[in-house]
């Protein structure tokens, strides 16, 4: 499986969440890489990122422009070789058990993607409203899977075989419902 992970001027944070993610592959005995798609950044995420390609478990792509999340995700998926792709943001943190939970439901052939579970911590002012949409998304995303028929995916935490992947048209906003 592959990990794609694309990034716009994250230079504060790439490094926690490569050795994060390395971590992950490591505990999980999982065969795996994990691919940066560096977004057009302006600061030194490249330059931190590409010092984690010597684990031999990390690509860096860099794309000179701001092409959009969408089409940044696209170019790293077209590279890929792997069965499974797994989509992360930088900014999360993942559960310890993330990857082999999201990766054993592909055991079943009949499952095509999986979306992780992403816990909002409680916000006060402006952001304080998004927990109530969250609860609302996430309920409405169980009630569409007991019918098999998941609208959307949690782009932070979420997993697709390759070959049920399809291109994200630039300038496509909503990449994690529209892939799926």
């Amino acid at each position: 499986m592959s990990i794609v992970l694309a990034a716009r001027n994250e230079e504060s944070a790439i490094s926690r969440r490569l050795e994060e993610l390395l971590m992950h592959l490591k505990d999980s005995e999982l065969t795996g890489e994990i691919v940066l798609v560096s977004n057009g950044s302006m600061d030194a995420t490249v330059a931190r990122a590409r010092e984690f390609e010597t684990t031999g478990l990390v690509r860096v792509l860099e794309l000179p422009d701001n092409v959009g999340k969408s089409a940044a995700l696209t170019m790293a998926c077209q590279s890929l070789g792997s069965d499974v792709i797994v989509f992360a943001d930088v900014r999360q943190t993942w559960a310890d058990d993330a990857l082999p939970k999201m990766l054993e439901n592909f055991a079943d052939p009949r499952v095509g993607a999986v979306s992780g579970d992403l816990v909002l911590q409680s916000s006060t002012g402006v952001l304080a409203g998004v927990g109530l949409y969250w609860r609302f998304e996430k309920w409405l995303r169980r009630t569409e899977s007991l019918i098999h028929a998941q609208v959307g995916v949690t782009g932070a935490i979420s997993a697709v075989r390759r070959e049920l992947f399809r291109p994200i048209p630039q300038g496509t906003i909503l990449d994690d419902v529209y892939w799926p």
